[in-house]
């Protein structure tokens, strides 16, 4: 069957590894396999007959290299491929792992370790989108007697950004509760439980974001423009 450009949002917590490897692996189930990496955040599915594998997410710190594999990440695809996975690609901050051998081992790993880089990440996207969104909202009070009705959609979107920066957060730290329990490790990852949460929080992410850039391109136009 010819590869075919597939394209998923992510149903669960992206520093959830357990449960994504159990989505992934699911997919795959229903002939989805990773093929490769492509530029901003998109996966290559390659489309083919269901398949049952296993696949394993080792959280590499030096994920900011892009793309690029480091020596040490070089060094710990190395150590796995030796230990019968077949390493697949380099996602994010994951190196990814993948195996049709049910009987592997899985390396250990600490998983909190991808939460406190998430943690971190969202401290710096926080302050920045913060400043950005006053940024926009002193400009709309400036030009408010100039503003037209589609300009007034801006601070709601500048609102429903920093709200979804706030529920980002509190995704965090539920995550890290999570992992903490003495369960997390020993039993399978359910990431359909999440499914509806994500689908509406990537709904309110996408949308906040549109309202937000017609806002700024309509105060654009009234403060520039005319």
């Amino acid at each position: 069957m010819a590869d075919k450009l597939k394209v998923f949002t992510f149903p669960c917590n992206e520093n959830d590894i357990k449960a994504m490897e159990s989505w992934l692996e699911d997919l795959a189930a229903e002939g989805y396999l990773i093929d490769k990496s492509l530029p901003a955040g998109i996966i290559h599915f390659s489309e083919q007959d269901p398949v049952q594998v296993r696949y394993c997410l080792l959280f590499t710190p030096e994920y900011k290299q892009k793309r690029e594999i480091t020596a040490n990440e070089q060094k710990v695809i190395e150590e796995q491929v030796s230990a019968g996975w077949e390493y697949v690609v380099k996602y994010g901050k994951y190196l990814v792992f993948m195996t049709e051998n049910m009987e592997i081992a899985k390396p250990v790993q600490d998983f909190r370790a991808a939460v406190q880089d998430a943690k971190q990440e969202q401290k710096k996207l926080y302050k920045k989108d913060l400043v950005l969104c006053v940024l926009v909202l002193v400009a709309f009070l400036l030009n408010f007697s100039r503003l037209t009705l589609i300009d007034m959609v801006l601070p709601f979107g500048a609102l429903a950004y920093i709200a979804l920066q706030v529920v980002n957060a509190k995704e965090i730290k539920n995550l890290e509760r999570k992992i903490a329990s003495d369960t997390y490790t020993t039993q399978k990852a359910d990431w359909k439980a999440d499914v509806g949460r994500y689908k509406v929080m990537n709904a309110f992410g996408i949308g906040s974001f549109v309202i937000l850039l017609i806002g700024v391109i309509a105060l654009f136009y009234v403060r520039i423009i005319l």
